[in-house]
């Protein structure tokens, strides 16, 4: 049978768990890795590949200990909503969350068992479930768990991560911060950390959008957490003379899905001989969503002026 390969049309390749997966229940990148070259490699030569997988559920289950981590890959929680967890026991627990999307599971919160997480959002509808396998206190090792993660992470500013197993098993390692989106992967050092805290610059160079980010704590990477990446500028165009009317734009680059709707706050002020032509006079706030928004201003007098911008409120 093997000898007809070569000649055959169609290859159907089936793996498990056991292919996709280490002892440990974390995924085995390597081995996914070269299963897609050795696809790719075979669609190249014109063959029709058919991946059959009986592993999904093993990768798609998160391991922890007992007041660990939660991947936020798959639940997608907005301002307004919850986050229910329902054990295989009936036990139900709801989970908080913040103004900026971030959440994370209170240390305790989950007893030793399957759980199914999923977001309830404010018109009642869920998003898709995650299952995640809490284990006991005593099986807790020392693998890094991210439990906490801000849903937005603006760039040139700070991102803090919260969690356990940062420092490695020997609890001496400096973490690695990757960033996995648009762009090319980003590894940062941090600017401080311990054990159950993260903190990094997000730097000027990377690109907008919604990236997952892992933890890397010299021996294992932890679950990713999803995260927009954006950019927050005041864009002013160049004013010749006096008198002259022109419009300041407010951008918040990099917002995707629910953020898109939402309504951000942004509060802007100028010095110098220039004003606002609306009410704001020298300065005011502005309300704006889809990420922009634009206002009118004039030159006064001969004499150069600045604007500046902050965001006052977010969703």
């Amino acid at each position: 049978m093997r000898t007809s390969i070569p000649q055959s049309r169609r290859i159907v390749i089936k793996v498990g768990t056991s292919t996709l997966t280490y002892d440990t229940g974390k995924i085995n990148f390597t081995r996914m890795e070269k299963l897609a070259q050795v696809i790719c490699d075979l669609m190249n030569q014109g063959k029709e590949v058919v991946l059959v997988s009986s592993g999904a559920i093993g990768v798609g289950v998160g391991k922890t200990a007992v007041g660990g981590s939660i991947s936020q890959e798959g639940i997608k929680a907005t301002a307004g909503g919850t986050i229910t967890a329902e054990s295989a026991k009936g036990e139900k627990k709801d989970i908080e969350f913040s103004i900026d999307g971030s959440w994370k599971i209170p240390e305790g919160l989950l007893t030793a068992g399957y759980w199914l997480l999923s977001a309830v959002l404010p018109d009642g509808s869920e998003g898709p479930p995650e299952i995640l396998n809490v284990l006991p206190a005593s099986s807790a090792s020392k693998e890094p768990a991210i439990t906490g993660a801000p849903g937005l992470s603006f760039i040139g500013s700070t991102m803090t991560l919260l969690g356990n197993g940062f420092m490695g098993p020997d609890g001496r390692s400096e973490p690695v911060v990757w960033l996995s989106g648009p762009g090319e992967p980003l590894s940062l050092k941090p600017a401080a950390f311990s054990d159950t805290e993260v903190i990094c610059a997000m730097p000027a160079g990377a690109s907008t959008g919604e990236a997952s980010v892992f933890v890397y704590n010299g021996s294992s990477f932890s679950n990713p957490v999803r995260t927009n990446l954006v950019s927050f500028d005041i864009i002013v165009p160049e004013v010749t003379k006096v008198g002259q009317k022109f419009m300041v734009t407010v951008s918040l680059t990099g917002l995707s899905g629910d953020y898109l709707k939402k309504e951000f706050t942004a509060h802007l002020a100028i010095t110098g001989p220039a004003r606002f032509i609306s009410n704001m006079g020298k300065e005011g706030t502005v309300v704006f969503k889809g990420g922009l928004a634009q206002v009118e201003a004039i030159a006064e007098e001969p004499g150069s002026f600045d604007i500046t911008g902050s965001l006052s409120a977010m969703p």
